[in-house]
């Protein structure tokens, strides 16, 4: 029975997952970038040692006061569109929220 009950658990785990592939969470800082040619806000994370610009495409349908510099925990899967901005990754958030 149980064995039934945590292959089912795992199944329902699995097809629930983006498309895009597994989320990442991760500690970053919101930062504005309107001011450059075809850019908005953008997120600056780690990743092993360096700056990695993240460009969220769904960052208006999330409830987050914007300041440029706010400390912030993401959590996102990298979609590959096409970006405008052209600094990083193009994203899609799940969550986000001040750190």
């Amino acid at each position: 029975m149980k064995r039934i009950l945590l292959t089912t658990l795992i199944g329902i785990l699995l097809s629930s997952c983006s498309k895009d592939g597994f989320p990442t969470r991760k500690q970053g800082i919101l930062k504005d970038y309107n001011g450059f040619d075809g850019c908005g806000w953008i997120i600056e994370v780690q990743n092993n040692g360096r700056v990695e610009r993240l460009e969220p495409t769904n960052l208006d349908k999330c409830h987050i006061d914007r300041s440029d510099g706010l400390p912030v925990i993401v959590e996102y899967t990298v979609t590959g569109g096409i970006s405008s901005c052209m600094v990083g990754p193009v994203v899609k958030l799940i969550a986000i929220r001040k750190r």
